[in-house]
């Protein structure tokens, strides 16, 4: 078996970030480091003691805020030894009348695919506007496109592009407030790229079928293999115990079986043994997928990420546990 080097993990100081707020709830985030857990505490301000959950996500809503309170949360993996400093929020007087996320269309730059462009429309009639965009890496913090729009609609060029999600909001000039944000918003190249790097359609183990995009930000397997094939009945088994783990981990993990059985009922009968996603076996793409990687044997197993780009060409030689999920993780997905 090929050895395979797993990274020491990295230990970040992690702070929570505002993303959106209502009436009663505030919406934080904070890095997505591959963790399996993050602490998360929160309290007021003028209390003494936190209240402590255990969260798998990189994202988390607090419902039942009064008006008026400072708030502080911290955010730690739950392996690191200390917190980050914390974010402190006082929740503010929303009434009845926030106004509503806009509607933002984001694509490339026509002549840097390394920029991008974010349209939004929204419904107000007090002008002019503050509008700001946030790119959520954990890191930045909310940035001001514009601070004073004349009409209900803009376009803001040359936003760095990164491959993390991103969001946006306004409030006009005269208002504290701002409206709900339009966020967590996958950028282009993430939905297109894996509707070609895939299938633009992909089926569930129940028969019904998701878009390729939803995918985005999850660390990705291409499970080639068919039943005719022993050794991928021996090693089927085995990446479902560890997809199913990974699951129950709450990991951003999903494996693509790409079929190389005979007929369609062979599909079928193999497909139900599997907790996965898989290209519809009458698509053009399965083909198209097999030759583009170059399948010389069954089973082979690769791990890609939300650009399509291949991580680990060789994946079925690695031990199949958290630790070598961490590993796929950073290296998708590292900045």
């Amino acid at each position: 078996m090929q050895a395979f080097t797993i990274p020491p993990p990295t230990v970040r100081a992690m702070r929570p970030i505002l993303l959106d707020f209502d009436a009663t709830t505030v919406t934080i985030f904070w890095e997505n480091t591959g963790a399996e857990k993050f602490d998360v505490q929160w309290k007021k301000a003028l209390d003494e003691g936190w209240t402590l959950l255990s969260l798998s996500s990189s994202l988390m809503k607090k419902k039942n805020m009064e008006v008026g309170t400072m708030y502080h949360f911290r955010v730690k993996a739950a392996d690191a030894s200390s917190y980050d400093d914390p974010l402190e929020w006082t929740h503010p007087e929303v009434g009845l009348n926030q106004l509503a996320a806009p509607q933002v269309v984001m694509a490339f730059m026509p002549n840097d695919v390394t920029l991008l462009s974010a349209t939004l429309q929204w419904k107000a009639t007090n002008t002019p506007f503050v509008v700001e965009y946030l790119i959520m890496d954990g890191v930045s913090d909310w940035i001001t496109a514009t601070s004073s729009a004349s009409s209900t609609a803009m376009k803001k060029n040359n936003i760095p592009y990164k491959s993390t999600p991103y969001a946006f909001r306004f409030r006009p000039t005269a208002s504290p407030v701002w409206s709900r944000a339009a966020g967590p918003l996958l950028p282009p190249v993430a939905a297109i790229a894996l509707t070609r790097a895939i299938a633009p359609t992909l089926l569930t183990a129940s028969g019904s079928k998701v878009a390729s995009p939803s995918l985005g930000g999850k660390v990705i397997g291409l499970y080639f293999s068919a039943h005719w094939c022993g050794p991928c009945r021996q090693f089927t088994p085995m990446l479902a115990q560890f997809y199913q783990s990974m699951q129950q981990l709450g990991k951003p993990f999903e494996v693509v079986f790409v079929s190389a059985d005979r007929s369609q009922r062979d599909f079928d009968g193999y497909f139900r043994e599997m907790p996965w996603l898989a290209v519809p076996y009458d698509s053009e793409e399965r083909e198209a997928l097999e030759a583009r990687h170059e399948i010389r044997g069954i089973p082979t197993f690769k791990i890609i990420n939300s650009q399509g780009a291949i991580v680990d060409g060789d994946a079925r030689q690695r031990p199949l546990n958290a630790a070598t999920f961490d590993a796929w993780y950073a290296q998708c997905y590292s900045t």
